[in-house]
């Protein structure tokens, strides 16, 4: 039971961190956080729950860093960029320490595109 919910735990901290990878490699969190989400959803419901949640936040960076790149065009973009960043960073080192505390993690300014 205890190795089940370390394992349960490994898998929320990869989920979350997944996220980070979006700053190096755009849309490669994304697609590791879908992985992990639909490889094991009916397992867990902390996975599944915080596995949507993850998604929606990643997709809604997504779609702010776009238009943060059409933003840059007149310089503000880059600004907005710099504050996609530090959002992301912070809302996943907080996700992260909500996970380990058992709880899920519902990501502020993220839209609900997966329910």
């Amino acid at each position: 039971m205890e190795k089940e919910q370390k394992g349960e735990n490994k898998l929320l901290l990869y989920i979350v961190g997944a996220q980070l990878l979006n700053i190096i490699i755009p849309t490669a969190g994304l697609i590791a956080t879908l992985i992990i989400w639909l490889i094991k959803r009916e397992e867990s419901e902390k996975i599944n729950e915080q596995g949507k949640s993850s998604l929606n936040f990643q997709i809604t960076i997504l779609i702010f860093s776009a238009i943060s790149g059409l933003l840059s065009l007149i310089l503000i973009g880059y600004l907005f960029l710099l504050v996609i960043i530090v959002c992301t960073v912070v809302f996943s080192i907080i996700a992260a320490s909500e996970n380990m505390n058992e709880k899920i993690y519902i990501y502020p300014l993220s839209l609900r595109f997966i329910k």
